[in-house]
């Protein structure tokens, strides 16, 4: 969020960014990778994230990043 870019978690059972009892919350819910892309409006400030979660280590798949790039562009587009 801070530095406006994407994360990437492609393990939550090992990647330092989870403490362990948001560790625990995600594993409970069967996510095991997961993606946040930031929304930043025109001037630059942050309004929002797009996160999805995985059920399989390794995020998602390369044809998906199409999607979720589309869906930040459109909601800058209405700004």
């Amino acid at each position: 969020m801070n530095v406006r870019i994407r994360t990437v978690v492609n393990d939550v059972t090992v990647d330092p960014i989870y403490a362990s009892d948001s560790r625990g919350v995600m594993l409970r819910a069967n996510v095991r990778s997961a993606q946040s892309t930031p929304l930043v409006d025109r001037s630059g400030n942050f309004v929002g994230m797009v996160s999805t979660h995985y059920r399989r280590p390794g995020g998602p798949m390369p044809h998906m990043w199409k999607w979720v790039d589309d869906l930040a562009a459109g909601f800058l587009a209405k700004q």
